[in-house]
């Protein structure tokens, strides 16, 4: 397209689309390692025996569990719907058999799931959409995830504290955790943010 609309010469095209070629060897390469372990840890059957271990907790602390659970399955795994999927068809039933004060505790651990697979997925080294990501920002796929950790590990405390520890426990409600995690959040973010790089240049 750029040499048929004159954008380009061909030859400066080449060269253009050869760079792009070099630069997506390492993902390509980080994508095929992260399928391969994501299938070890699959044909293992590590996340269905991390799902397993939920099966002995109080139904109380079914959310948070499942929480955690789906966390790290997903970030075994790199996959939040194949965590889902694996985790849902355990959790419900479990959490079922007794749903709590008007379903809290089953509605919770859905949601859980949820929570911790999507949390999971995002912060996994393995995840396509965290390799991609690195690539189309021009990060080092290293350097990405570490830099992302912290807000998620923050964002995933806040989640687990104030929703599935002090709702399942009966302190407040839903909407009440929702209003003290995110005040929670603002306190940290103005107490231990830094300015960026490009407001410090300014």
């Amino acid at each position: 397209l750029a040499v048929a609309r004159g954008l380009l010469p061909m030859f400066t095209a080449l060269q253009v689309w050869a760079k792009g070629v070099y630069k997506m060897v390492p993902v390509l390469l980080i994508l095929v390692a992260a399928m391969s372990m994501r299938l070890v840890c699959e044909h293992a059957g590590t996340p269905n025996y991390l799902a397993e271990l939920i099966s002995d907790v109080h139904t109380m602390w079914v959310p948070l569990a499942s929480f955690l659970v789906s966390a790290l399955v997903a970030f075994m795994t790199g996959s939040s719907w194949a965590t889902m999927g694996i985790m849902l068809p355990i959790v419900v039933p479990l959490a079922a058999v007794d749903m709590g004060p008007q379903g809290v505790w089953l509605l919770a651990s859905a949601a859980a799931v949820l929570d911790g697979a999507i949390f999971g997925d995002h912060c996994s080294p393995i995840s396509d959409t965290t390799v991609m990501s690195s690539a189309a920002a021009g990060c080092p796929h290293d350097e990405h995830v570490v830099t992302q950790l912290p807000y998620a590990v923050t964002v995933m405390v806040a989640a687990a504290g104030f929703g599935y520890v002090g709702v399942s426990l009966g302190w407040w409600g839903a909407l009440t955790a929702l209003a003290l995690a995110s005040v929670s959040l603002w306190l940290f973010l103005m107490l231990m943010g830094r300015p960026s790089v490009v407001q410090q240049t300014r």
